[in-house]
């Protein structure tokens, strides 16, 4: 039996794995490996894509890719109740009344000057992607204070915010909220509009952008004419055409299948030469390949960050190694 065939619910052991070069490898590198067990989480409304359980971690993977790893040892597990039960007791430490962020713990700094990706990991509910989005100025916080080249957003006015997120962040998010009428060309020079860019100049940043991303020869085409991964890499040409200083990738990986998620994420690192990258994953696979320095974050506070490899090899807090080894998550 074939893991897509897997139920919800369920736990099985994976016995062999498939696939051929990059694509193998990738689900080696994913901890699917022969002898593992993995619980079967959740299914996508026409089936395709799954979510998956393995270890400490959630990922999500294509049928096509999950017909290809052979499993045996098919039994019931409460592993999914259980684990929804206790979600319901946690303090989501996300955005409340009025848009507002209940902060659990401050004092955060994230180093500028140094060109890298910073992985944001954690379970569910534990406020990766609403850090996310005060660092880009999508959501507010009510304590603390984000400090941005020197300078408190405490008395941020409207049209300071929009200054920062139209110059300074890029934004990729797993769904890739391209319009789909108009062109690829067209979806990247959108985000110029507001800038204040010429039509021609608009027209140059585009393209070169375009370009850099691998995809100078799609660039009429619409939305609906491509698969998921370059839909993905037009968000992310979108994203880098004002030349952000920080770019913020929520889950970039999340719709995709296993090889593409394997091309996002070496474009992704070859963007990092240059500037930041804050990303959110559940992955903790994806985090030990592209991420140079890891955060880890629990029930809304941030319990460790540091250099990845030492996070993942020889964490500092009890927490930590708990979650990266199993013991919860």
């Amino acid at each position: 039996m074939t893991l897509d065939k897997l139920e919800v619910g369920k736990d099985a052991v994976i016995e062999s794995v498939g696939g051929k070069g990059a694509l193998r490898r990738h689900f080696l590198d994913m901890g699917l490996t022969p002898g593992t067990e993995v619980t079967m989480m959740k299914k996508a409304p026409m089936g395709d894509p799954i979510e998956l359980r393995l270890r400490s971690y959630e990922l999500t993977l294509r049928l096509a890719d999950a017909a290809q790893i052979e499993i045996s040892g098919i039994h019931d597990t409460d592993t999914v109740r259980s684990r929804q039960a206790h979600l319901k007791d946690i303090p989501h430490p996300q955005v409340g009344e009025m848009g507002i962020y209940h902060v659990r713990k401050k004092g955060n700094e994230l180093r500028e000057g140094e060109p890298l990706t910073f992985g944001l990991i954690g379970n569910q509910n534990c406020g990766k992607t609403t850090l996310l989005n005060i660092i880009g100025g999508l959501d507010q916080y009510t304590s603390g204070d984000l400090i941005i080249n020197g300078r408190s957003t405490t008395k941020y006015k409207d049209s300071d915010w929009d200054t920062y997120r139209n110059h300074t962040i890029g934004f990729v998010f797993q769904s890739y909220n391209l319009i789909p009428h108009q062109s690829v060309l067209s979806n990247v020079e959108l985000a110029l509009t507001l800038s204040g860019v010429s039509k021609a100049e608009r027209r140059k940043r585009a393209v070169e952008v375009l370009e850099k991303v691998g995809l100078g020869d799609q660039i009429h085409k619409k939305p609906n004419q491509m698969s998921g991964g370059q839909m993905q890499r037009v968000a992310i040409a979108r994203a880098l055409v004002n030349n952000p200083d920080i770019l913020l990738a929520d889950e970039p990986t999340g719709a995709l299948d296993s090889a593409t998620s394997i091309q996002i994420m070496e474009l992704l690192k070859e963007i990092s030469k240059d500037r930041l990258i804050i990303m959110v994953t559940h992955n903790m696979q994806q985090a030990t390949r592209i991420s140079d320095k890891t955060a880890f974050f629990l029930l809304g506070e941030l319990i460790e960050y540091g250099d990845t490899e030492q996070l993942f090899s020889m964490p500092k807090q009890k927490k930590t190694e708990d979650y990266i080894t199993g013991r919860f998550g």
